[in-house]
């Protein structure tokens, strides 16, 4: 892996044609919404990556933690995305 961050949303303000993520992902009162951001060379190397976790005892431990965190109703949303060259 590149780089892992893990970020908590907070409220803030909305830019003008924006629109806040605070309203298309649904948290109810008392909830938040974590995001965590990975990085990695490739898809190969993401693959690569998720394989030798898959094999480590030790890797699970933490997975489970977080995911025993998030609200029993809900599940996490995952996507792929590529960098912009702007």
């Amino acid at each position: 892996m590149v780089s892992s961050e893990s970020l908590q949303f907070t409220n803030a303000e909305t830019f003008k044609d924006f629109t806040n993520i605070g309203k298309t992902i649904s948290a109810g009162r008392g909830e938040e919404v974590w995001v965590e951001l990975e990085s990695y060379r490739d898809l190969e190397h993401r693959d690569e990556v998720i394989a030798r976790i898959r094999q480590d005892p030790n890797a699970g431990s933490p997975f489970r933690k977080v995911i025993g965190l998030v609200s029993p109703e809900q599940c996490s949303i995952m996507g792929d995305f590529n960098r912009l060259k702007v």
